[in-house]
């Protein structure tokens, strides 16, 4: 989910379908593998080293 920061309420931009499947979710710390924004782009990955990546571009 994209959404736009504000001081007076979040607003829903975009919304992705889900990156990973649940079983992919399920290992030990894989809320501390943080995304990376590199030239428009964002990599994602769990701990079987599956890699999304996702062009925000917007070109």
């Amino acid at each position: 989910m994209l959404i736009e920061a504000s001081t007076d309420a979040p607003k829903e931009l975009a919304r992705s379908q889900k990156l990973f499947t649940k079983e992919e979710m399920t290992f030990r710390y894989s809320d501390r593998i943080a995304p990376v924004l590199a030239n428009g782009r964002i990599y994602c990955r769990n701990q079987n080293g599956f890699l999304v990546c996702l062009d925000v571009g917007g070109k």
